[in-house]
């Protein structure tokens, strides 16, 4: 694989794993904290919550998701690559979830990380955990389409405001 299709190869990667668990501030938050020392005895809390919520299975859902979009951004990359790809997603989730595991532990005390694993366990936590990874590639949708959108408003009044000497500077 040459020089270009390896950068490419690691963006993909990067980008596909980002819409699987893309860290958001708090989520930034919850990983800085988790780097201090916390209290491994919330470790297996920590896993049983992530196990019966359906972690793994949703983040393989973003992240199948995520691999479609690059195949189609991306045509240039050989289909051994994603193929490839997908296979070691599949067989390496589970050390994806276990790095979720000292960020939960962190955040959550253990008496927290028990009433969201019985809620997670009911018949309607299991529901949620369901429709978990269609309602988030709904939600990454319309907030696409609600980003492209704003983003083109913006477009158009910097448009609105330049003079046309500096419209001529745009290529």
């Amino acid at each position: 694989m040459g020089s270009t299709l390896r950068v490419l190869a690691g963006a993909s990667v990067a980008l596909v794993l980002s819409l699987a668990g893309a860290p958001s501030a708090s989520a930034q938050a919850a990983a800085d904290s988790a780097a201090m020392p916390a209290d491994t005895s919330n470790y297996a809390l920590a896993r049983r919550f992530l196990e019966v919520s359906g972690t793994a299975e949703m983040a393989l859902y973003s992240i199948r998701e995520g691999i479609a979009m690059q195949r189609e951004m991306n045509p240039e990359m050989p289909k051994e690559f994603w193929e490839e790809l997908s296979k070691r997603i599949d067989k390496e989730v589970g050390t994806l979830v276990e790095r979720f595991v000292p960020v939960y532990a962190a955040e959550f005390d253990p008496a927290t990380l028990e009433a969201l694993t019985t809620f997670m366990a009911s018949p309607t936590g299991q529901r949620l955990a369901r429709a978990q990874p269609r309602l988030n590639t709904a939600i990454l949708q319309i907030a696409s389409e609600w980003g492209m959108a704003l983003g083109m408003a913006i477009a158009e009044d910097l448009e609105a405001w330049m003079t046309e000497s500096e419209k001529a500077t745009i290529p």
